[in-house]
């Protein structure tokens, strides 16, 4: 485990973590973002009489060329305990908690990401087959597709609070479009938010956060309001 990258299969924030023989938290903190949160370069590793010490640096989540994921170093040490109490380390039982603090390698981190981070993550980091959408009853088409009915308005921004940096990303200096995908009601309400092109650095949370948001008037077609699928950018420019 010695100089590997490791991911935790909950996103904890802080410098200790603590598990028990079982590989459950003991007083678990706060969770965060996959970007920020989930990345563990290792240094060492200690197996003691009734503990094992894992230690190293974090890592955060970038992506700066299109959408192929990159580390980069934090100035934040984490040290993980995993404890057995006042029984000795049994190793068979220590590889299984391991597998319940660690993704292993049969796991997708794609199964432990928000809703909207499911597809981008499948296809583009567990490099799976893009996911099936199964029809929701309610007929959502795109722009394009409604064009092709018809003439169609799109929506339009009525109300588009700015994004926040985070931390780490202004002290990088990170700028970039975050590409979403989203749903606009009838009523100019936002949702069903997907990532399509990401920035990391916690950028992306940020982004669906000041979607969530905006307000739109929403697409008429047939002189009627409608719901419409379409790309929203959200542009990281620093000032």
């Amino acid at each position: 485990m010695n100089g590997s990258v490791v991911t935790l299969r909950q996103f904890f924030q802080g410098r200790y973590l603590k598990f028990d023989s079982n590989g459950d938290p003991i007083d678990p903190p706060k969770t965060n973002t996959w970007t920020l949160d989930s990345k563990l370069n290792v240094s060492d590793v200690e197996v003691h009489e009734r503990k094992i010490m894992i230690k190293g640096r974090r890592l955060a989540v970038i992506f700066e060329h299109g959408n192929a994921m990159q580390y980069r170093p934090t100035d934040q040490n984490l040290e993980i305990e995993l404890s057995f109490g006042k029984n000795e380390v049994d190793a068979a039982q220590a590889e299984n908690a391991l597998k319940k603090v660690f993704l292993s390698g049969e796991d997708k981190l794609s199964g432990l990401v928000p809703d909207f981070w499911r597809e981008f993550v499948a296809t583009e980091i567990d490099h799976q087959a893009p996911l099936i959408h199964l029809p929701d009853g309610k007929g959502v088409r795109s722009i394009k597709e409604l064009s092709a009915l018809g003439p169609v308005k799109p929506p339009r921004v009525t109300k588009q609070p700015d994004p926040e940096y985070t931390e780490i990303a202004r002290n990088a200096r990170l700028q970039g479009i975050v590409l979403l995908q989203a749903e606009i009601t009838e009523d100019g309400q936002l949702r069903n938010v997907e990532i399509r092109k990401a920035l990391g650095l916690g950028l992306d949370e940020a982004a669906v956060e000041a979607v969530q948001k905006w307000r739109f008037q929403p697409a008429i077609w047939g002189g009627q309001p409608v719901a419409v699928k379409l790309n929203v950018e959200v542009n990281f420019r620093m000032r």
